[in-house]
């Protein structure tokens, strides 16, 4: 059981290092093409890249919601419905 919580403590810690690099190097990406572009055209970059990140969130927002509404609760909806009759059989 120790080595399976070490394990579990191990993902967890490197999952929050991808998730701290990646918005790291997101950030520095974005400004260094940001920095690049001419001064009169940089508002419409980092307005581009807005919509791009804002499109990406509501993206994995609306997939993450179908995702757990279809796993999570079938299952227990169908325990539930197969424990209701068993308590009616008692009738």
């Amino acid at each position: 059981m120790a080595g399976r919580a070490c394990q579990v403590k191990r993902t967890a810690g490197l999952i929050i290092a991808f998730l701290f690099f990646g918005v790291m190097a997101a950030v520095l990406v974005t400004t260094t093409v940001i920095l690049i572009c001419p001064q009169d055209t940089r508002i419409y970059v980092a307005g581009g890249f807005c919509l791009f990140y804002l499109m990406g969130a509501v993206f994995a927002w609306v997939m993450l919601r179908a995702l757990l509404r279809r796993e999570s609760f079938t299952e227990s909806i169908d325990q539930a419905k197969r424990d209701r009759e068993w308590l009616k059989s008692f009738d």
